[in-house]
C-alpha cells in the first residue's frame, strides 16, 4: 500500500512541488472543510501545524452559524473527525492553545498518547512556547491515565541532549 498525501496551505509562496506521493493544494481549510465532510474524506495520517491565533466561523465545528473557533483548536478537530479508525497523527500548536483549549477538549484529549512541549522552537523568528503532540485514533486514556509529558528547550547549551533524551522517553 502507498501512502498517498494531501496538504493544504494557504500560502502560495509555501506550496512545495507535488510529487507521486504528495499532493498540496492551494486552500483555506476552514472553506475546504464542509467540502472533505461531504465527501466524507478520510485519512490514516495527519500531520499538522495550524495557524495560531485566527478565529474561523465553522458551523460544523460550533453547532452554530455565528460562533467562531480558534484556528488551532479547528484544524486539530478537523484532523481527528478526518482521521480513520486506527489512524495517527502529531499537531503542533501554541502551548497556552494546549492548555486553554485543546487539552479540555475531550474528542481530541481521549486519543493523545505523547505530548513534547518545546520552547524556543520559532527564534528568533517568534517568542512562543509549542506543544507537540501525537495521537492514535483507538487509543483512549482514561481520566485518571495521564500521557507521556516531555520538555526541551531548543534555546538551551544542551538542547540537542535534551532533545535525544526526550526522544528515548516517548515509548
Amino acid at each position: 500500500n502507498k501512502i498517498r498525501a494531501l496538504g493544504v496551505e494557504l500560502d502560495k509562496e509555501n506550496i512545495p512541488k507535488s510529487t507521486p506521493t504528495l499532493n498540496v493544494v492551494n486552500a483555506n481549510l476552514a472553506e475546504l472543510f464542509p467540502l472533505l465532510l461531504q465527501v466524507e474524506f478520510h485519512a490514516d495520517v495527519f500531520v499538522l501545524n495550524p495557524p495560531f491565533t485566527l478565529f474561523w466561523n465553522i458551523p460544523e465545528l460550533t453547532n452554530s452559524e455565528d460562533k467562531t473557533i480558534e484556528s488551532q483548536l479547528a484544524t486539530v478537530k478537523m484532523a481527528i473527525a478526518m482521521t480513520k479508525q486506527g489512524g495517527q497523527g502529531a499537531f503542533l500548536v501554541a502551548k497556552s492553545a494546549w492548555q486553554k483549549s485543546i487539552s479540555q477538549d475531550p474528542e481530541i484529549a481521549q486519543y493523545v498518547h505523547s505530548r513534547v512541549e518545546a520552547k524556543n522552537l520559532f527564534r528568533p523568528y517568534a517568542d512562543v512556547e509549542c506543544v507537540i503532540c501525537f495521537y492514535v485514533k483507538t487509543y483512549k486514556r482514561g481520566r485518571e491515565s495521564h500521557y507521556e509529558d516531555i520538555s526541551f528547550d531548543l534555546g538551551a547549551p544542551d538542547a540537542n541532549e535534551q532533545l535525544v533524551a526526550a526522544a528515548r522517553q516517548v515509548k
